[in-house]
């Protein structure tokens, strides 16, 4: 329908209706707004693809590849004939990635009584654990691995190892050290030639698939490892065996707590033989106090006493001051300053020789020596006979050892008097072996030394050999025979026949040291000793035997006599060495042989003349 029509003359008052403007302001905001999302969203396109690409990359492939360390294979260690001390076996961590397992409650269930982890703990690892891997055992053996692998749990994983275990047992435990668990090496030759004996990781990179297995046609890197030399020792398992049987008898016999016994080549400084009581056994080591794990050989200095007046006496010959039969006067007391110092006995023997002083251990002819060798000789050749400072021996921990020679040490004159007969001067067994072991190899002192190769397994090639090392010419050739024939006649006529080997030429000396204490020294408390030579005509071993705090009776010369006799004697029949005396060594035979038919069960006599210093 049409509008009507205006009249002629009339004017409308109607208005064009138009269309609302948008306003300008907002249509901005809206391309803002639009160009701002796409700005963010163009951000994060080239953080994520460009910025982060390494890093997605690496996730990726950390999901997808997973990297596997392959253990060495450590090295074995032999004694000095073949026999294995020390090896490493195959053995599997079991692990999981508890993403990829499939039925957590399947999963324990089967696996506890396998692996001997209590379900709960078990349980805990799979699920507590965001992670992608956590390791759910320790060390397995070939048997549980078997049973693992034929399970085919999703996500439960093996992982190679070694274990170290140890055939002997407690067989020259401190020597070897041990192993723990992860395959960290503690103490001995385990330590100290960790590198030698460890090698070098491997390392297999593979893709797995969602359930944690290797992919068969994907992507597998490896690296393989290199395995540690084996070593060869200079130990003899059968004298290590004899020694440690020996030392614990007479620790029983005597109710000792501790000791030590050292077998030195003096030719070489190869160690033969090194036991010290009480031992671990490094297979158990976690059920032992961390506190018998150092070597006492080498890490615990003590007073040698008497065995030391061989070193004063030496040094004074060695200068030509003193020969066997230079004469004193023993008055049995010397005093200096405020301390008076008696022989060991508190008797006087008046006119007397240097070789009567060692017989008899006279405190006062030590001092009577010391005093004319003077502080700054005498010193010097304590230090030249290797005291107060480590030998270099090849085992964890050594130490040096102590004594005071100078003011600012605070040395007093009283110190040169106490330290010519081994008082107020502490040194390893090792040291003092060390030390007279030089007596007998033509005045030099060697280093000491336990492993004598290092071989490739693969190639059975020696990549090193030990070159025995003179460490110092501590006295003159000459020196060295008197100081033999001077321990022969201490061994023959002097403080006890208990270390005579029938048959052959042998020397030493006893010691018996008082302990020191905060309070000075506990007149209860001992270290019974004694280093010799055998044979004596021609010198092939040092011996030293130290039994701490025997209780039966102190003396060295009926405590530790005894058993350097008998390993003295072991030894001269094991490397077959011919006797001086055949014919006195037959009739020492015969006579056992009689003694032991007359008396089947015999009871070791500790009687005898307590004259020892």
């Amino acid at each position: 329908m049409e509008p009507a029509a205006l009249p002629p003359g009339a004017e409308s008052t109607a208005t064009e209706v138009l269309p609302p403007a948008a306003p300008p302001i907002r249509l901005a905001v809206l391309l803002a707004f639009i160009l701002i999302c796409v700005a963010l969203l163009a951000w994060r396109l080239f953080y994520w693809q460009v910025l982060q690409h390494e890093w997605l990359k690496q996730q990726a492939s950390s999901e997808q590849v997973r990297e596997q360390v392959l253990p060495p294979q450590s090295g074995v260690i032999y004694d000095a004939r073949g026999h294995i001390l020390a090896a490493s076996v195959a053995a599997d961590f079991v692990s999981a990635d508890p993403s990829a397992v499939a039925d957590p409650g399947l999963t324990v269930e089967r696996l506890s009584p396998i692996i001997g982890v209590p379900a709960a703990q078990l349980r805990a690892k799979l699920t507590e654990d965001a992670g992608s891997y956590v390791r759910l055992s320790g060390k397995v053996d070939d048997r549980v691995r078997r049973q693992v692998l034929a399970l085919r749990l999703p996500g439960i994983q093996l992982e190679p190892t070694t274990q170290r275990v140890y055939p002997e047992g407690t067989l020259a435990a401190h020597l070897l050290g041990f192993a723990d668990g992860e395959g960290q090496a503690w103490y001995g030759l385990e330590d100290y030639y960790r590198s030698t004996i460890t090698g070098h990781p491997g390392r297999i990179r593979a893709e797995m698939d969602t359930a944690g297995t290797e992919i068969g046609f994907g992507l597998r890197e490896r690296a393989a490892p290199l395995d540690g030399y084996d070593l060869i020792l200079t130990i003899d398992r059968t004298i290590q065996h004899f020694a440690e049987r020996e030392l614990e008898q007479a620790l029983e016999r005597h109710e000792a707590e501790s000791g030590t016994i050292i077998v030195l080549d003096v030719t070489t400084g190869a160690i033969v033989a090194m036991a010290s009581y009480p031992t671990f056994n490094p297979n158990h080591y976690d059920r032992f106090q961390a506190g018998l794990f150092r070597n006492p050989a080498i890490s615990m200095p003590f007073e040698p006493g008497s065995t030391f007046k061989l070193v004063t006496v030496a040094a004074a010959i060695d200068l030509g001051l003193i020969n066997p039969h230079t004469t004193y006067t023993d008055t049995g007391a010397v005093t200096i300053g405020p301390h008076t110092i008696h022989n060991w006995d508190g008797r006087s023997y008046g006119h007397t020789t240097v070789t009567a002083l060692l017989q008899k251990s006279l405190n006062t002819g030590a001092i009577w020596v010391a005093q004319l060798l003077g502080p700054q000789r005498f010193y010097r050749y304590v230090t030249a006979f290797g005291f107060g400072r480590r030998t270099g021996v090849d085992l964890q921990g050594e130490a040096p050892g102590r004594f005071r020679n100078s003011a600012a040490s605070g040395w007093t004159p009283s110190d040169l008097a106490t330290n010519s007969f081994g008082q107020g001067i502490t040194a390893t067994p090792l040291q003092l072996i060390s030390a007279i072991a030089g007596l007998a190899n033509h005045g030099q002192r060697m280093r000491p030394y336990v492993v004598q190769a290092r071989v490739n397994p693969k190639t059975e090639e020696v990549v090193a050999t030990t070159v025995p090392a003179v460490a110092e010419q501590v006295v003159k050739p000459s020196t060295a025979r008197t100081m033999l024939q001077l321990m022969e006649a201490v061994a023959r006529q002097g403080e006890t026949s208990y270390a005579l080997v029938p048959g052959y030429r042998v020397g030493g000396k006893t010691g018996t040291a008082s302990i020191p204490t905060s309070d000075g020294y506990d007149p209860e408390l001992t270290i019974a000793s004694y280093v010799g030579v055998a044979p004596i005509d021609v010198p092939r071993f040092a011996i030293l035997v130290k039994i701490d705090q025997p209780k039966s009776v102190p003396w060295g010369s009926v405590v530790a006599a005894p058993t350097f006799r008998n390993i003295a004697e072991a030894l001269m029949v094991y490397y077959r060495i011919a006797p001086s005396d055949p014919a006195g060594r037959q009739a020492a035979q015969r006579a056992a042989a009689l003694k032991r038919q007359a008396t089947p069960s015999p009871v070791p006599s500790d009687e005898g003349a307590r004259n020892d210093g």
